[in-house]
């Protein structure tokens, strides 16, 4: 199938994925049945559906992180995907597991992180990623990183962070936590102190306290 979207870069779906569709076929292929046609065609525009889907959403992703700096709006990406706000918002959400919004959040945020580690200064990096100012820059970061835009530039320095160690379905993991979250997890391999010195190196400035009681999630 051509892509709707020849002029911007889209996801294939790999066909093989769907060996498996219920395709009736006949036992005499001389004898015509209209429900058997009927159930093929049916899954065959399933099948073309979400072929379509899929590259639409691939399309208003690379569209997203292309121009992350411009904090494109919402009518701005579906109209780039030829789709209503309305339908837009329910695909996106169906096939990425949150909102147009919420992922332009993610990919902000991992800019301005970019741009930190380059050097710039907190205000400079609001205004390179475009955001109103200091304050939505604050807001994002102790959402997403569980510190501030400073501390994370300043490697945590003057911040209390608690680990633990804790077992999961997956093996034993470390989770390290701010006043505000977790702010890392990382899987035990060999044993605690590697797994301590690779992701507490980060934030090297930081106090870390030992604290096996705090659980931020059942």
């Amino acid at each position: 199938m051509v892509s709707e979207f020849p002029n911007i870069q889209s996801f294939a779906i790999n066909t093989s994925n769907y060996a498996s569709l219920p395709i009736v076929l006949r036992q005499d292929p001389d004898v015509g049945n209209a429900a058997e046609d009927k159930m093929n065609e049916g899954i065959c525009q399933a099948f073309q559906q979400a072929q379509s889907d899929y590259e639409r959403i691939g399309a208003a992703i690379c569209y997203l992180d292309a121009h992350v700096r411009e904090q494109l709006s919402l009518a701005e990406v579906a109209a780039v995907v030829n789709m209503s706000e309305f339908h837009f918002q329910r695909l996106f959400r169906r096939w990425v597991g949150i909102t147009p919004e919420r992922f332009l959040q993610y990919l902000t945020v991992g800019y301005a992180k970019d741009v930190l580690d380059k050097s710039q200064s907190v205000l400079d990096t609001a205004f390179a990623v475009n955001m109103s100012g200091l304050g939505r820059s604050h807001d994002l970061f102790l959402s997403f990183e569980t510190m501030t835009a400073g501390e994370y530039k300043e490697l945590g320095a003057g911040l209390v962070m608690r680990y633990g160690f804790h077992p999961t379905l997956f093996g034993e993991c470390l989770l390290l936590l701010t006043d505000h979250g977790i702010c890392g997890l990382a899987f035990v391999e060999n044993n605690r102190d590697a797994a301590f010195q690779n992701i507490g190196a980060q934030w090297s400035l930081a106090t870390h306290l030992r604290d096996q009681e705090r659980r931020p999630i059942s």
